[in-house]
């Protein structure tokens, strides 16, 4: 071996010396975008496949439907999957609570309030068993409103049944009749492909929603802070997401858009008329409550 590299140095000086294994890799990615892609969709699930089996999957799918196509090594997918964002990582493999223990800790400071200017919702399930109307044994949900500044609950109801954002709605009109409308109202309810459940995090307690796969996709996007980064709804996401799981909302004409835009979720008008069409039509394709999206669609292009 030291024969080796003594006639590498004789034949190219100190150059000769250079291990050029891999090649130059500064500014060069030999990874085919198709097989990084399906290795990626493999590797960035909740299942968390190790690198060697997505890895052995890529090679058998291509060696089945396009052996032309040229797999890199082992070691090129290693290297390429360190370099994935971490924060990605957590949020795609692990959950979102993971991400979220993670994360920096942020908390609002409520001095800068003042009464009735804020609202927070959230759910719990109570910790004691009662016989509802049926004479059924369950343990009963609890919707509330509460007001960031002095921490008083300006409304809540107690039910049978799961939380939903029509349940928000009627504890929050309950509260608006009784103290009138705030300026904020936060309400922490995401979509989810899973089941829907509550997490307990350093953030709250926060909602999800099932929502069928198509429909989860639409009008995604990620955005990157300094260290991490994570997937985040747009707005038109969002409104389409609170209209297809609101059992009671029905936009059949515009003016029932405009009752619910300015009345019922308080949305301006300028907001609204500044939002992406294209979101709106895609999620028409294959999320709930397509009617009423494409009344929405409608008045944003009227």
């Amino acid at each position: 071996m030291l024969k080796f590299w003594e006639d590498k140095y004789n034949k190219s000086g100190i150059v000769g010396l250079i291990d050029k294994r891999g090649g130059d890799l500064s500014g060069s990615d030999c990874m085919p975008p198709e097989v990084w892609d399906l290795f990626y969709s493999m590797y960035m699930t909740p299942q968390q496949r190790s690198v060697q089996l997505c890895y052995d999957k890529v090679k058998a799918y291509f060696r089945r439907t396009s052996p032309e196509t040229v797999i890199p090594s082992y070691s090129t997918f290693t290297a390429k999957v360190r370099r994935i964002d971490r924060y990605a990582v957590l949020a795609f493999r692990k959950g979102r609570k993971a991400l979220e223990d993670k994360r920096p800790y942020m908390e609002r400071d409520p001095s800068d309030l003042n009464s009735n200017t804020c609202w927070i919702s959230d759910h719990h399930l109570a910790d004691v068993l009662v016989k509802n109307e049926r004479g059924k044994i369950i343990r009963p949900w609890i919707t509330a409103f509460q007001d960031a500044k002095s921490r008083k609950i300006v409304a809540c109801t107690v039910y049978d049944g799961s939380p939903n954002a029509t349940r928000i709605k009627q504890v929050l009109r309950i509260g608006i009749a009784e103290y009138g409308i705030p300026e904020e109202v936060y309400t922490k309810q995401s979509m989810t492909l899973k089941y829907a459940k509550n997490f307990d995090t350093p953030f709250g307690r926060f909602e999800y929603t099932h929502i069928s796969k198509a429909a989860f996709s639409v009008g995604l996007t990620s955005i990157k802070k300094e260290d991490y980064a994570f997937v985040m709804a747009t707005p038109e996401k969002a409104l389409c997401d609170l209209i297809a799981n609101s059992s009671k909302v029905n936009l059949r004409y515009l003016k029932d858009a405009e009752i619910y835009l300015e009345e019922d979720i308080r949305m301006e008008r300028e907001d609204f008329m500044q939002m992406d069409a294209r979101l709106f039509e895609e999620y028409i394709k294959v999320g709930k409550k397509a009617d009423s999206i494409r009344t929405l669609l409608k008045l944003l292009k009227k």
